[in-house]
């Protein structure tokens, strides 16, 4: 555990997040407290098969549309940098044939 990986629900007394560290880390807050606003870019490797690409790009697809309702104004970038990502990953997922 370091102070990048610990949060707190409600006031004092605080109440551990159950799931904190669930998200991905390409979102992770800056040490300064910012959050980033892109991603790295699609590797689709080669060793993972085709069938498993299209079933995670469906997953992305379900989950994006979940994450749309929920969190704070200040994830926007977050989501829209997200959106972008996973549009061209299905992009490359349908050139795999």
């Amino acid at each position: 555990m370091h102070h990048g990986n610990l949060s707190f629900l409600g006031d004092a007394p605080y109440q551990l997040a159950p799931a904190y560290d669930m998200s991905p880390m390409a979102f992770a807050p800056r040490s300064g407290g910012g959050l980033p606003d892109t991603l790295p870019a699609i590797n689709l490797h080669p060793a993972i098969p085709h069938a498993t690409w299209r079933q995670a790009a469906s997953l992305a697809r379900d989950w994006l549309q979940r994450l749309q309702h929920g969190p704070s104004p200040r994830f926007t970038p977050c989501l829209q940098a997200l959106a972008a990502h996973q549009a061209q990953a299905q992009s490359q997922i349908e050139r795999l044939g």
